[in-house]
Parts: structure tokens; sequence; C-alpha cells
């Protein structure tokens, strides 16, 4: 059992939409080198929860919100081979 993860967030506004459309990625450091994009805070959130705490939303799980999301381009630092969620 893991006794400390740590993750990096980055975070960015896209566009000049009124009002703004955030766009999130976070990279867990010291695991495999993979960065995973989301759409939205709450996706974030879920994935975060379902990474720390081993649980998925009962409401819409990751694999869920994947399928609804596809494989949109939400930045242009993302590089091919990068999941979006």
């Amino acid at each position: 059992m893991q006794t400390a993860r740590a993750f990096l967030v980055r975070c960015w506004q896209e566009g000049h939409a009124e009002p703004p459309i955030w766009r999130f990625a976070v990279v867990e450091i010291g695991g495999a080198p993979q960065t995973r994009g989301f759409a939205d805070f709450e996706t974030l959130v879920r994935f975060l929860s379902a990474e720390i705490l081993g649980e998925i939303s009962p409401e819409k799980d990751v694999t869920e919100r994947i399928a609804d999301i596809g494989t949109r381009h939400v930045a242009d630092g993302f590089r091919e081979g990068d999941e979006t969620l």
C-alpha cells in the first residue's frame, strides 16, 4: 500500500470566452510519465478521488467520461498519445 502520492496539476484558460473555459492536466510524479487532460474541473476531481481513494463516483466513472468527451484536443501543449478525459 502506498502511503504517499504526488500529482502535478496544471490549469489554464482556453480562448477568450465568457464565462472562461478552464482546462486541466495532471501527471503523477514518480509514476509512469503520462499526462491526462480534463475538459472540466469536476472530471479532474473525480479522477483524483478515484486515484487516491480507489473509488469511482457512482454518478459517472472516468471510463464513461472518456467515452463522452472522446480524444478532443484540450491544449496545444499536449502530444499525441496523451490521454484526454
